[in-house]
């Protein structure tokens, strides 16, 4: 029985995914990578900033101080979503529905703790969730089903009765392998890159609570 919904961040709760790419790319640019907002949200969203600055890094064949890339990184978010961080459509009256009718609901985010924290705070959600996990707390990013484990984990609640929302491939990926039913959002991906989800939504006005039931 589904009794537990855990949700992706940037793309499903929060528009926050073009200021990640324009912030990456542009911190990319000083170290000499040129790469777009767009090829970066194609190549790695769902994908933990370490590991896509390793990534580009190896590619690119140079080395730098990855915390160092990082805090750039953060500093720059921080500076580009200054009264920028908007929800997606639907998703805040969507769990406020959920928590109506005694949903469990969690979140889990390859987003570092900090921008996570940033999102909840500007939105005033974070009371919503019963558990919030970050990339740092698991030894491996999605498409690895660590982090929806982790959040199941401290929701006390099994796997097979969570629920996830998703807009990532690699997301989707990570919540299968876990055991979870998945839904994807439409907000990142075309409905046929999103085709492995149990259920494909373009809004979350498309979406009741009898249909999280019947998955």
């Amino acid at each position: 029985m589904i009794n537990a919904i855990i949700f992706d961040m940037d793309g499903v709760i929060s528009d926050t995914l073009s200021i990640h790419c324009e912030a990456e790319s542009k911190v990319l640019l000083r170290y000499g990578i040129q790469i777009s907002p767009q090829e970066i949200l194609s190549e790695f969203n769902a994908v933990p900033d370490r590991v896509m600055f390793k990534t580009l890094f190896k590619r690119f064949n140079c080395s730098f101080d990855l915390q160092k890339v990082e805090d750039e990184k953060w500093e720059l978010f921080q500076e580009l979503a200054k009264d920028k961080i908007q929800t997606i459509p639907g998703s805040l009256k969507f769990i406020n529905i959920l928590k109506k009718n005694g949903f469990i609901l969690g979140l889990a985010s390859s987003a570092p703790l900090r921008i996570i924290n940033l999102v909840l705070e500007t939105l005033r959600i974070r009371e919503k969730f019963q558990a919030v996990v970050c990339t740092e707390e698991v030894k491996n990013g999605k498409p690895a089903p660590d982090i929806f484990l982790l959040a199941a984990n401290k929701l006390k609640v099994n796997p097979r009765d969570c629920v996830v929302i998703e807009d990532a491939v690699k997301g989707i990926q990570a919540a299968k392998a876990a055991g979870m039913k998945c839904i994807a959002i439409t907000t990142t991906h075309k409905k046929e890159e999103l085709k492995k989800a149990d259920k494909i939504i373009d809004s979350f006005e498309e979406l009741s609570i009898k249909e999280i039931q019947d998955l």
